[in-house]
This record gives C-alpha cells, structure tokens and sequence, in this order.
C-alpha cells in the first residue's frame, strides 16, 4: 500500500524510491495491520466474531453477525479514499470532484449494504441487529472511516513532501557539480578571467572582450544562484542569453546558423522563480546536435510566461556524428527533478525522429 501510495503522489518509478522506503514500507503496513485489529476489536469484538466465524461457517448456523457485511465494506472505503480519491483528486483544482466522488461512493456502498442485508434476510439468514441500526451504524462507521482515512492520507501526503524535498535537494546538488568545473578553484578561474578581459581591452579586441565577460556571467550563475532553491525567471532568462550569445561567438559566421528567441519583453517585470539551471540542459543538447557545417540549421527556443505559467519550447535538427553517444542523463535530471519540484504542476512533451528533436515543456511557477 505504502509503494502504491507514493507512486501515486510522486509520480516517481517505484523501483527508485524502493531502496530508501523499505524500511517506512514496512512500519507503515505494521500499523495499518495493528490499526485495523484495533478497530474490530473495539467496534465489533474479535473473539466474538471467530466463534460467529466458526457458527456461520462450520456448523452451517444461519445467524449471521452485522460485522460480517461491514467490516468488507469499510475496509473498501478506507483504501479505496486514501489511495485512490485522496492522491487523484484532492487538491486545488480537482477537489470538487473529490467531494462528489466521495459522497457517491459512500452512497453506493451504504445501499450495497442495505442490499446484502435484504437479500440474506430473504435466504432465511438473520442478523444479530435489525435493518434499521444496521443502516444507521453503518452511516456512522462509514462516516468515521472516511475521516480515519483522509486524516491518514493528508499525513502520509506530508510526509512525502518532504521527503520530495530532501531528494530535490540531492538533485540539486547534482546539478550544481555539472556546472562547475572540476577540480579548479573559482577565485582562481575568475581571477584569470579579470586579467584575460583587462588584456583584451588594452589590445582593443570587442569581440574578445564581450566573450570573456559572457563566460564570466555564465560560470558566476551556478556558483551563485545555482546553490539556491530558486532563482528570478529574469535571471534564468538573462543566464540563457549569455549562453546562446556564447555560442554565437564560438560558432562564428562560417556555420550557417538560424536561431530564433521569443522571450516578452516584459518577462524580466515579473518576479516569477523557477528552479535555477532548469531549461539550459535542453539548450545544450540543442547546440550540441543541433549544428553541422554543411547543413541549413534551424534552432528555435521560445520562452514566453504569462500570469504564472512558463511555456518553453526548444526545437533542433539532428545532426549526430557517428561515434556520437548520448547518453541523456541531463535530460533525466531535468525530468526528475521536474517530477520532485514540480509535481502535478508541470507537461513535459519530447519528441525525437530521425531528423528533429523538439522539446515542449509547460509548468506553473
């Protein structure tokens, strides 16, 4: 029940959250077992129902006890709220459905007791407790269990959030290592950096100058704002166009390059945070395959936000070597920590062919 549930909420593979939960996996099924025992023995007497087991069963009585038809019945509407209604439909948007939903179920099952009830009544069975309190005391368990079951599932909910946020920060930090440069000292690196664009602006070369200062911006975002939980849409934004503008200075006039951005001129107005190095991995890729020497290139990145949804698209034709491998994993990154970070709040489409490689990606900030 435990795995189900968080490959519900997670919408994470089951198989990479095993490891880490085994151990909560198996509390969580000891209590719900010891919550269980507990609510028979309370309402209904445990041993009183094994001899009324034993009677019914064995010795053929046709007496049978009202615990029978309930106990079945709630243990359906516990699972079937906590697991299924609760994660799909209780939230922001959906919760009206949740009520609805809820309400119907409690209905049907109410009436599908009922009809159990008559219907034995009718083979010449009788019950320990006539149909009206069976019907009343079944309102009233069904009523409990609804609210047993979702104050459960609101802290299992919490309870995965934050193990949600542990993992996003594990993500995060992965991240951050990708963009910093292995094995030498920032300090030193800018140092140089300072001393490189002071020497370009005495030898009077723009060109060089304007890349150094580019280069510098990109290596100061990860260091800076790539060690926080979020950064201002602007500033991701302005981190991109460093980058692409980079790599119009490496790539030069000689590579017939066709680059279109579409960012709103008032994206920068908008104090919209989006999780820091999030869309430059798809950049990449797209700079990566995206350019060849003898081919017509086309690489379409469009970036546009309105109220508090970012739509991004990128969109690159392939134009892989053949020794070339790709193995994706910042492709993977991104989705999983979209998965962590973004749950339930985000559309990523990709579609890859022979020749195009397009990446469409909404979320809510």
């Amino acid at each position: 029940f435990r795995l189900y549930y968080l490959h519900i909420m997670a919408n994470i593979n089951t198989s990479e959250i095993t490891a880490s939960t085994s151990n909560s996996t198996k509390i969580i099924i000891l209590f719900h077992v010891i919550l269980w025992l507990a609510i028979i023995q309370l309402l209904f007497n445990i041993t009183g129902l094994y001899y009324s087991f034993q009677d019914l069963f064995i010795e053929g009585s046709k007496e049978i006890d009202d615990a029978f038809a309930t106990i079945p019945i709630l243990f359906f509407l516990f699972y079937w709220n906590s697991l299924f209604l609760i994660p799909k439909y209780l939230n922001r948007v959906s919760w009206k459905k949740y009520l609805l939903l809820i309400s119907l179920s409690f209905i049907f099952l109410i009436y599908l007791a009922d009809f159990l009830y008559v219907f034995f009544s009718q083979q010449g069975y009788t019950f320990q407790i006539d149909r009206m309190h069976f019907y009343d005391s079944l309102i009233v368990f069904g009523l409990i269990t609804i609210a047993l079951s979702t104050s459960l599932a609101i802290s299992q909910k919490a309870f995965i959030t934050d193990k949600q946020k542990k993992a996003a920060e594990e993500k995060q930090k992965e991240t951050e290592l990708k963009y910093l440069l292995a094995q030498v000292n920032p300090h030193f690196l800018f140092n140089t950096l300072n001393s490189i664009y002071a020497l370009s602006i005495v030898e009077d070369a723009p060109q060089t100058t304007e890349a150094i200062l580019k280069l510098s911006e990109i290596m100061r975002y990860p260091l800076k704002e790539g060690q926080q939980k979020s950064a201002l849409l602007s500033q991701e934004i302005k981190f991109i166009e460093d980058f692409i503008d980079l790599q119009k200075l490496r790539l030069g006039e000689k590579y017939p390059l066709h680059l279109q951005i579409n960012i709103p001129p008032n994206a920068s107005d908008k104090p919209l945070k989006i999780a820091p190095l999030l869309l430059i991995p798809f950049i990449e890729n797209a700079f990566k395959y995206g350019i060849s020497q003898q081919v017509n290139n086309a690489i379409d990145i469009a970036i546009t936000s309105q109220n508090n949804q970012l739509h991004f698209t990128c969109k690159n034709y392939l134009h892989k070597a053949p020794n070339t491998y790709s193995h994706q994993m910042g492709i993977k990154n991104v989705q999983a920590r979209l998965a962590l970070l973004y749950p339930n709040k985000h559309e990523l489409m990709i579609d890859e062919t022979n020749k195009q490689f397009i990446v469409d990606l909404r979320m809510e900030l």
